[in-house]
């Protein structure tokens, strides 16, 4: 409905409420509706927005601050404007590539959508942001390959996991675990899942996967469910798997 809709200050509240609701009237295709802030957020939980498009690089830092948004509207959340990659001086268009790649992962984690935009200069005329053209950043590469982890997921899609006590674990319980470690350089990861929709003997295998690199290396043998404690399952004969050491590495275990 707009672009950081509290600029504009000669619009109130109840004049953006009656917009939302006369295009949700007369468009016959049903689109989508959203709006998208500046400082201000809109109350997203009215009937007639459908997702919430919320500006804020802050909240893909960390997956547990992403899902909140969601846990409020219980609608679908795009991260539509989370600082862009680039090299200007102002601090929403001076993302690293990995920065901007980082986004995409946490959201995904907490069942959020991330958006994906450059401000590095593609031409004399200016960035992709204002004029489109070429992508000459670091992240769109890296971001296909993301998008070929989330597609591959069982539908619908990803769901937080355990997020009441900070697991960082997104997936299909039961089904699909992903565990993304951002900056921090692990040397191994203790595989302990979430009881819920586990009964023991329920048989996994892992990738390890370097989503700056773009690789996913599945780790021989597999891995067997019994319960260890009230809360988790694992299996005791594979209690870790080994990382490389280094930033922006997941971990992918998949029901067999």
């Amino acid at each position: 409905m707009a672009n950081e809709f509290d600029i504009l200050e000669h619009k109130t509240d109840a004049d953006w409420d009656r917009m939302f609701q006369l295009v949700r009237d007369v468009d016959p295709h049903g689109r989508l509706r959203s709006i998208h802030n500046w400082r201000r957020i809109y109350d997203n939980s009215h009937p007639w927005v459908t997702h919430a498009s919320i500006q804020n690089g802050s909240a893909v830092v960390d997956d547990a601050r992403a899902v909140i948004y969601r846990d409020v509207w219980y609608k679908p959340v795009v991260f539509d404007e989370v600082r862009y990659e680039g090299t200007m001086e102002d601090r929403w268009g001076n993302l690293t590539g990995q920065e901007m790649t980082r986004a995409f992962w946490e959201g995904l984690i907490a069942g959020t959508y991330v958006g994906h935009s450059e401000t590095t200069p593609n031409s004399d005329a200016g960035f992709w942001l204002g004029i489109g053209g070429t992508l000459v950043g670091e992240s769109p590469a890296r971001l296909a390959f993301f998008k070929g982890v989330m597609d591959a997921a069982p539908a619908p899609g990803y769901e937080p996991i355990d997020k009441w006590w900070e697991q960082h674990l997104g997936g299909k319980l039961g089904r699909l675990y992903l565990r993304y470690f951002g900056e921090d350089a692990p040397t191994e990861w203790t595989v302990d899942l979430p009881r819920d929709e586990l009964e023991g003997g329920e048989r996994f295998e892992v990738d390890v996967i370097d989503t700056w690199a773009m690789t996913i290396d599945t780790l021989p043998g597999v891995f067997t469910m019994a319960r260890k404690d009230r809360y988790f399952f694992h299996d005791p004969a594979r209690l870790t798997v080994s990382l490389p050491g280094r930033p922006w590495m997941a971990v992918r275990v998949r029901r067999v």
